[in-house]
Parts: C-alpha cells; structure tokens; sequence
C-alpha cells in the first residue's frame, strides 16, 4: 500500500518539482532572448514606402494647462468619477480573491482536522487555519498593494505574525507553517520579480507536459536497460513539452477573447501550484491516499472566486482608451509609471502602445510568446496597411472576468510606426506622453508631438516632464500657449516623483474623457 502511495506522491511531485526548476532556470533566458529579438525586428526596415509620410503642418499653436507635482509632493488623491471607478474596480477584485483565498484556506483546515483528529487541540486547529489563511493574505496585497516593496515588506509583516501565532501551539503549528508557508511564499515572492513574472504563467503549461511525460517515460523504462530508459525520457519530454504548447494556445485564445486575464493567469496558477504542493506534503505526511483529495481546494478556490463576481458584477461603462507614447529606453522610469497606471487604467478602459524594449520585460503578450517559442514572431509585426487593419479590428474594449481590459501591444518596424501611431491616435480617447528625458534629437517623439499638435488640439492629451529642458524642447516644437480652458495639460514633475497614476487622472481633466462612439 504504502509502495502505491509512494509511486502515486512520486507522479504527482516529482513532474511539479521539475516543473518550477525548469520554469525558473529558463524564464529569464527566454525573456532575454525574446527582448533581443524584438529588439531585432523593430531595427529592421520593410523596404517600401508604407508609413514614410512627414507629419502635418499644425495650423497654429496648441494651448495647455500648466499642473506642477513639486519635489517631495504626492500626486494627489485622484478624485473624480473615473480613479473612483478604478478603485471600486480594484476592491471587488480583491473581495473575489480574497474570498477564493478564504475558501481554500477554510478547505485545507478542515482537510487538516480530519487528518489529525486523534491529536488536535483547538490551539493547534487555530495556528492551522493562521497558516492556511496566509495565501488568502498575499492574493489580496497583489490587488490592493501596487508597489512591489511595500507589499513585500506587508507579506513579511504577516508572515512574522502567523509564525508567532503558530508558536503558540508549538510542534504542530510549527511544522505546519515550515510545510505549508515558507516554500511556497518563497515562490510567490520569486515569481513575482520582473525576470520571471511576464513569462513564467506562460512557460509553465510547456514545462508542466514535458516534466510530467518525462517521469512517466523514466517509469515505464525502468527496467529495460540505459537505451530503453533515455529513449523514453526523451520521447516523453518532447511530446510533453508539444502538449504543453497546445495546452498554452489554449491558454492563448481565452486570453485573446478576454475569457481570461493576465494577472488572473498568474495568481491562478500561483494557487495551482500551492494546492498541488499542498495535496503532496498531506499524502507523505499521513501515507495516506485520500490526502489527494486535497487537489479539490484548487476547484473550491475557483468557484468562491467566481461566485463574488457573479454576485458583484462590473458596472458597464463606457471605456475610455488610452494610447502611451513615451521615450523610449528611459532607465525604467516609463516602466515604472506603467506599472502604477495599468493597475488603476486597465479597470476603466484599455491601453494601447506602440510595443518596445523598455517595457518587453514587463508585460508579454500570449500570442506574442507563443509565435515567439514558434519561430514565428514576426508575423505579429505591423509590416504593412493589411496588417495594420486587421490588429485595429480586434476589439480591445472587452473586459476579462476580472474586469481588467487589455494593454494591446503593436509590434513595429523602423519604417512602419508611424502609420501604426498615426491610426492609434486618431482611435485613442486620451493620449499619455511621458516626455522625460526628451531633447530636440529625439526624433521619432518630435514626430509624434507634431502630429498630436496638427490632429488632436482638443483631444485630452498629457506631457509628462521632469525638468526644464523637457518642457522648452516641448514648448520649442508645438509653441503651445497656457490656457486654463485646454485640453492638454503638461504636467511637470519632480525627477524623482513616485505614485504619479493619481496625477495623470487628475491632469487629464474628467469632464473630456468622453469615449469615442462604436
């Protein structure tokens, strides 16, 4: 009996231990790989002529607002109906995982109380659910907490508190938060750095297949000798890491369809792994086969998920999209800015970006990922007005489950963004530009500000600058004149201002964010 168990645990382990290794030694060489190769692409021309128009004449000077964010100053607190929306959009969210997170915890308590019901004491079945209840924790810190620091050092906060209440019931609790913590907020914490966040949700269903067929192939081919055995492993791998790739055009598809979002992918799988972590420490600490019952936690999780959605559904409204134009390569300041302004944007309508180095380490489309592992990620650049029409006629205004709308992503090359930018503009409801470290040989934004200043006078547009060079060099190519009834607004900030998201729905003025009409 306990040699079934073993072989049972070992199946289930074993492909997951292989798993996570493989995920976490490759996702930083295929994101390297991936950014070079980008990189790769853009640099290279097309050939033709498509795209090689010079930018209108502006008829007259555009006027702005003026918003100053002094040295040491906050943004701001956001008011207005639209960062009010993000916000009520950012709760329910949390209540969802959070009650996903509780319902799981509240599983493996109970699961743990049956298990060992000869020795529990009630001090013991509190530093158990404590313990359990620690997913529930992180889940809400990765909705509520959009700075990485902060949430880190509020997790750590938490994790000292549980392991003091754990202590209370010394042995016992004491092993069960060394099992059933500190390994996976390890991973957690791993996963949810810059090298292994974009990809790794997406590696994961290759490197699953392959891992789980190799064992299985090392298994059959035990006792046939080194060919038979390597042959096995190797065959097994190979097919795995084929059905894993259909497995994540799978995945692929319910994200292009908004089925599925992002950052669901990521906690999603985040809680995959724990439960399938969890079901395996149960059945080798009790020998016992019902612990595999535990896996249903993962599905008690989603149902609670799902049913807080169900019972607070997104209010529709209209969706408000919004075009990032930025200088490129900027020392992960734009990196920065983008990561607050989608966690609140993305609740209220969708971002579009012309795709590029300095954010490819952030955020990794699906599709691009796949035709990546494919071979085949040149065909997802713009190359051409066909192709051009055929990525504007996918609608990016449909919220995932969460509620989140998409960052659409277009790839292009040295001699087709500016078509790509052009068409962007003329869809886009509100325009972004972070202009810091902007000077006159910056051609490619000089380009962009001549055209927003010929085509988009009185369209929401807001320039971000850090000093006062960036505001002449500005000023010098649009000749903009101050007017408090505007509709850009040049937002001036300190070189080292921090949680700018509040600032730039505050600057763009609320009253113009009027969507376009379908």
């Amino acid at each position: 009996m306990d040699s079934g168990i073993f072989l049972s645990a070992k199946l289930l382990a074993v492909p997951a231990l292989f798993t996570l290794v493989l995920t976490l030694l490759f996702a930083p060489l295929l994101l390297a790989l991936y950014r070079w190769r980008v990189a790769a692409l853009m640099m290279r021309g097309t050939g033709g002529t498509w795209g090689s128009e010079a930018a209108p004449a502006a008829a007259g000077a555009p006027a702005w607002q003026v918003v100053e964010l002094a040295r040491g100053q906050r943004s701001g607190s956001g008011d207005g109906p639209w960062h009010a929306a993000a916000l009520r959009g950012r709760l329910r969210i949390a209540c969802a995982y959070g009650a996903g997170g509780a319902a799981a915890g509240l599983g493996l308590s109970t699961a743990f109380a049956i298990a060992y019901a000869d020795q529990l004491s009630a001090t013991a079945l509190l530093a158990a659910l404590v313990v359990f209840m620690l997913p529930a924790a992180a889940t809400l810190l990765q909705w509520l907490v959009v700075a990485p620091l902060r949430r880190a050092a509020l997790f750590a906060a938490v994790l000292v508190m549980a392991w003091l209440a754990a202590g209370i019931a010394r042995g016992l609790g004491q092993t069960l938060f060394e099992a059933f913590v500190l390994i996976p907020a390890v991973l957690l914490f791993v996963f949810s750095l810059r090298l292994w966040r974009a990809v790794a949700p997406l590696l994961l269903p290759i490197m699953a297949g392959a891992s789980l067929l190799w064992v299985i192939g090392a298994e059959l081919g035990r006792d046939g000798g080194p060919m038979l055995l390597w042959g096995l492993r190797l065959a097994g791998f190979a097919l795995g890491a084929g059905a894993g790739l259909l497995a994540l055009k799978l995945l692929q598809s319910r994200l292009d369809a908004a089925r599925l979002g992002d950052q669901q992918l990521f906690v999603d799988a985040w809680w995959l792994i724990y439960t399938v972590y969890c079901t395996v420490v149960f059945v080798m600490m009790k020998r016992d086969p019902a612990g595999f019952a535990v896996l249903g936690v993962f599905v008690i999780y989603l149902l609670a998920k799902r049913a807080v959605h169900a019972l607070w559904p997104r209010q529709p409204a209209a969706a408000p999209s919004l075009l990032l134009l930025r200088v490129f390569d900027q020392g992960g300041r734009t990196e920065r800015l983008f990561a607050q302004l989608e966690q609140d944007w993305r609740l209220v309508g969708p971002i579009a970006l012309i795709a590029g180095r300095d954010l490819a380490l952030r955020n990794v489309a699906a599709a691009d990922f796949v035709a990546f592992v494919t071979g085949r990620l040149q065909r997802r650049f713009v190359a051409d007005a066909a192709a051009l029409q055929r990525r504007l006629a996918v609608d990016a205004a449909r919220p995932d489950p969460d509620g989140r709308f998409a960052v659409d992503h277009y790839w292009c090359h040295a001699d087709t963004w500016r078509p790509v930018m052009r068409a962007l503009v003329a869809r886009s409801d509100v325009v972004l530009m972070d202009l810091r470290g902007f000077d006159t040989d910056r051609a490619g934004c000089a380009y962009e500000l001549g055209h927003l200043a010929a085509t988009a006078r009185d369209k929401p547009v807001l320039l971000v600058v850090s000093e006062a060079r960036e505001a002449e060099a500005v000023h010098g190519l649009v000749g903009a004149r101050e007017s408090a009834q505007a509709a850009w607004r040049l937002l001036r900030v300190a070189p080292d201002a921090t949680d700018l998201a509040p600032a730039v729905f505050a600057a763009l003025g609320h009253d113009r964010l009027v969507p376009r009409q379908a």
